[in-house]
């Protein structure tokens, strides 16, 4: 007898097979409809508007890093303008021990790609977290932050 293909839909009343994973309780996810049947149209919305709401909020964090990567510039320019003319002096390795004392997360007395990882990590943790679809808004947040290049 040949071998029966899966479904995606079960028959009400079918048991499941030992090698089906099945929800703790069907009722706690938004895409299971009471009969236990998964409702596709409740799991695309759930989704579209998480990647909608992800890749906004990208969008808005590459805009906003590219103002601040402005201001960052121009304070840059104005300083070294004010100190040539002598006006003012700057210590430059306080400034960059300052700075690599903050932003070094991981300890290890530099500012490495390791640190952005981590730093990029703890905030898609931070917008993700109560996200019904957390897989969904971080795509969208990475292709709302690619987008707005």
């Amino acid at each position: 007898m040949p071998a029966q293909a899966p479904t995606l839909f079960k028959e009400p009343g079918a048991t499941a097979s030992p090698h089906e994973a099945r929800p703790a309780d069907p009722a706690a996810s938004p895409a299971v409809i009471p009969s236990g049947h998964f409702d596709a149209v409740a799991a695309a919305k759930r989704v579209s508007v998480t990647a909608v709401m992800g890749y906004c909020a990208g969008m808005a964090i590459r805009r906003v890093t590219k103002d601040a990567a402005y201001v960052v510039g121009i304070g840059f320019c104005s300083l070294q303008l004010l100190q040539y003319y002598g006006f003012v002096t700057i210590h430059w390795n306080r400034f960059a021990a300052f700075w690599t004392q903050t932003l070094d997360v991981d300890g290890d007395g530099e500012v490495t790609w390791n640190d952005l990882k981590i730093v990029c990590k703890r905030g898609i943790r931070f917008f993700a977290s109560g996200v019904p679809d957390a897989a969904g808004f971080t795509t969208g947040l990475l292709l709302g932050f690619r987008a707005a290049a």
